[in-house]
């Protein structure tokens, strides 16, 4: 799949509300006017914030299909147009509604196509082509999840469960809703920062942490289908000492170093099950997966077929590359990895050696197009085609990599500030 596949667009004057004010959305006239194939239209007020612009942070970072270029004269097209480069004007952040569309339709793009590889025989095989927001996904993550739950059991033979929770304020000074980007931006940063801390907190100790995104829905108290983040601690454990005031370290460094987030809404508390710390020693084996999964919050529809705030959030994520899931790179993915292979045959894990697979770096799930450099050992890409004719059509993608570009940033919506923690 390739970024620069729509038709040169028209272009008009950059209306108010692309700053969040009012008037128009700053789409091209024929850019306004384009749905879904099917189903019910995404628009702007399917969520809360869906005419803000995704991003007005300078240097953020967003596929090119989610940005407009506007010129001296206040005429916009989007970047992804043949012959549109970044130098031709100012970069900006399309409007959230409209990203969600342009998500849909990347989508829907895979749905119709195939990939086809040669056999080191010289036979072809095809297969559809997979992108990690397809439904088959969640059922991946989830196989990830029990293979690690089965291999701590296995390892430790008894584990205690933190789950620490990131936020931020979903609006600004001006109490609007935030570019949801730069929302993200700000967990984003603020968890990359303060994981140094997590070792600290658990340092002599064996542990592994599962980390994964997911969206506020219309049951919270600000607007929905912005993302918080859940960071999943397993830790040996046998005498249950670990305590929610052992992440106080942790916690401190996060909203030190991000603004928004706030030390009323990630202050540990000790003895508490609730809260941005959470404890929990008493845990069935059989629901260590279950509890933890239910955090993942992978769902088996469709992507057009979800909530609106669900497919806010990952348009979101889609738009900036952001891991939704992730484990760690060392104990987590060598448990995962061992019981896959006691699994698939019958050995022990420490009976296999190292092997190619062990040495990749597989820290994280990436949340992008399928890699089509080919498919193990003496296979070979062939081609790439369309079925959705019932025949396939077949097309070469100009490139397999993701187009980005960088926002320009303006004034128009600043975080709130909530202060450092106390004796910050």
């Amino acid at each position: 799949m390739t970024n620069r596949q729509e038709g040169a667009q028209g272009a008009e004057r950059l209306d108010s509300d692309f700053t969040g004010k009012g008037g128009g959305d700053g789409e091209p006239p024929n850019e306004r006017e384009g749905g879904e194939p099917s189903g019910e239209q995404f628009g702007p007020s399917s969520v809360t914030g869906g005419m803000r612009p995704l991003s007005v942070s300078g240097g953020t970072k967003l596929r090119d299909e989610c940005l407009l270029v506007e010129n001296e004269h206040g005429q916009v097209t989007p970047l992804a147009s043949p012959n549109v480069e970044a130098s031709d004007g100012t970069v900006k952040a399309r409007p959230w509604y409209r990203v969600v569309r342009q998500h849909t339709d990347w989508y829907k793009g895979y749905l119709s196509s195939h990939i086809e590889y040669e056999s080191p025989e010289g036979e072809t095989v095809r297969g559809p082509l997979k992108n990690s927001y397809q439904p088959e996904y969640g059922d991946k993550y989830y196989a990830k999840l029990m293979d690690l739950k089965r291999g701590i059991e296995r390892r430790w033979g008894d584990m205690t469960i933190v789950m620490l929770t990131l936020s931020a304020s979903t609006l600004d000074r001006q109490d609007r809703p935030r570019p949801p980007a730069d929302h993200m931006t700000d967990i984003r940063e603020g968890w990359e920062t303060a994981r140094k801390q997590l070792y600290h907190a658990v340092d002599g100790r064996e542990w592994c942490y599962a980390r994964v995104w997911e969206p506020t829905s219309t049951e919270g108290e600000g607007p929905e289908g912005y993302g918080h983040m859940h960071i999943a601690v397993f830790v040996r454990d046998p005498e249950d000492t670990v305590t929610a005031g052992d992440f106080t370290p942790f916690m401190r460094s996060y909203v030190s170093n991000t603004p928004p987030a706030g030390w009323d809404a990630h202050r540990p508390v000790v003895g508490g099950s609730d809260g941005a710390v959470s404890v929990t020693h008493e845990l069935e084996e059989a629901n260590a997966a279950t509890y933890v999964s239910e955090y993942i919050g992978q769902y088996g529809e469709h992507l057009h077929e979800r909530p609106a705030h669900e497919r806010a959030f990952l348009a979101t994520a889609w738009a900036t590359e952001t891991n939704r899931v992730e484990f760690d790179s060392t104990t987590a993915q060598d448990l995962i990895r061992g019981e896959k292979f006691r699994r698939e045959t019958g050995l022990r894990p420490e009976d296999r050696g190292q092997s190619e697979s062990d040495s990749e770096d597989c820290e994280s799930d990436t949340d992008g197009e399928q890699d089509m450099g080919g498919d193990g050992e003496g296979w070979t890409l062939d081609r790439l085609c369309d079925v959705s004719n019932g025949r396939p059509e077949y097309y070469t993608p100009e490139n397999s990599t993701v187009d980005t570009s960088t926002v320009d940033g303006t004034v128009s919506s600043r975080p709130r500030d909530l202060g450092p923690p106390p004796g910050g």
